[in-house]
C-alpha cells in the first residue's frame, strides 16, 4: 500500500519503483519487468523525467488485463535471463541491458549499460553473448554497434549521453575521467573528458555538480564557481584547449557537434606541458590507473 505522502515524497525513480510494486498488485498473469524498468530495479542511471513501466511476458502465456501506464512486450524468457530483486521478478542484468541496447533511445541505453558495467553487474563479455541469443530478434545489430561504446570510466548519465550523441554525429569518442598532471607532475584536475591525441579536454556541467553548493550558502555558490574558473585556467595554462557543455546543450546536438570541432580544430597536443593520467578499459572488476602520454 502506497500512502499519498510516500507518493508525494518519492523521487522520479522511487515513483517508478512505486509503480512497478502496483503492476505486480494489480495483475494476475505473470510477467518480468525488464527494459528500463529493470535497470530501474537493478539502480542504474535513468534519463530524466517520469517513464512507463515495461515488462514482458512469454510467448503464448496469458495476458495480464490492461493497465494504464504499462508497457507490455512479448519475448522468450530463458531461465538464466530471469531473476527475483526486490521482491519483483526481472530480467537479469545481461539480459537487461541487451534489451535497453535494442529498444532505448540510444543516450538512455549507453548510461543504463555503462552504470551497469560500472556497478560491475553485467561485464561486456556477459551482454554480448545475450545479443548473440537474440541475433535474430528486433534492433540487435543496433544493440552490438552501441554495445562497443561501453566504459565503465563515465561517471553519469549526461556523460555517457553526450559520448554517445557526438559518436552519431560522426565525432571521436572522448577518453572518460581523464587526470591532467602539470610539468612537475602535480595534481591540476580530472576532467570529465579528454581527446588526447588533440590536447582537448572537455567538462560537462551537470545538476549534480553544483547541488552541494547551490542548496548551501551564496558564498559556498561562490567559492565554488569561483574554484571552477581557477582550475580551468590552469588547464588552459598548461596549453590546453577547454570545451564545455551540459545538459540543455543535448537537445541542439549539431551545435553541440559543432563546438567541440572547433575546439579539436583549435587544440595541439604539442602545446600541452604535462601529462595525461587515464584509468584503462578492462573487463569489469578491474581498474588499474596508469600513466599514459
Amino acid at each position: 500500500m502506497c500512502t499519498a505522502s510516500t507518493w508525494e515524497a518519492a523521487g522520479d525513480v522511487e515513483r517508478h519503483l512505486l509503480a512497478a510494486h502496483a503492476v505486480r498488485l494489480a495483475t494476475a498473469a505473470p510477467v518480468v519487468f525488464s527494459h528500463l524498468t529493470a535497470a530501474a530495479i537493478w539502480g542504474w542511471p535513468l534519463p530524466p523525467g517520469e517513464w512507463r513501466v515495461t515488462a514482458t511476458r512469454a510467448p503464448g502465456s496469458s495476458p495480464p488485463r490492461y493497465l494504464a501506464g504499462l508497457t507490455l512486450e512479448t519475448a522468450a524468457l530463458p531461465a538464466g535471463d530471469v531473476t527475483t530483486r526486490r521482491g519483483l521478478a526481472v530480467t537479469s542484468p545481461p539480459r537487461t541491458v541487451a534489451d535497453c541496447l535494442r529498444h532505448l533511445p540510444s543516450a538512455h541505453a549507453l548510461a543504463i549499460a555503462d552504470g551497469a558495467v560500472r556497478a560491475e553487474a553485467a561485464g561486456p563479455s556477459a551482454v554480448a553473448d545475450v545479443l548473440h541469443q537474440q541475433a535474430n530478434w528486433p534492433y540487435a545489430r543496433r544493440a552490438r554497434e552501441r554495445l562497443m561504446l561501453v566504459d565503465f570510466r563515465r561517471e553519469s548519465w549526461l556523460e555517457s549521453a553526450s559520448a554517445v550523441t557526438l559518436w552519431e554525429l560522426g565525432l571521436p569518442v572522448p577518453t572518460p575521467q581523464v587526470v591532467v598532471l602539470d610539468a612537475w607532475d602535480r595534481f591540476v584536475g580530472r576532467v570529465d573528458v579528454g581527446w588526447l591525441d588533440q590536447g582537448v579536454v572537455g567538462e560537462i556541467d551537470g545538476r549534480v555538480k553544483y547541488d552541494a553548493a547551490l542548496n548551501g550558502s551564496a558564498e559556498a555558490a561562490r567559492r565554488r564557481l569561483v574554484a571552477e574558473k581557477v582550475r580551468e585556467d590552469r588547464l588552459r595554462d598548461l596549453g590546453l584547449e577547454v570545451v564545455r557543455w551540459g545538459y540543455q546543450d543535448l537537445s541542439q546536438p549539431h551545435e553541440l557537434a559543432q563546438r567541440v570541432v572547433r575546439a579539436l580544430a583549435r587544440g595541439d597536443r604539442h602545446r600541452f606541458r604535462g601529462r595525461f593520467v587515464v584509468a584503462q578499459d578492462r573487463q569489469i572488476g578491474f581498474r588499474p590507473v596508469t600513466p599514459t602520454l
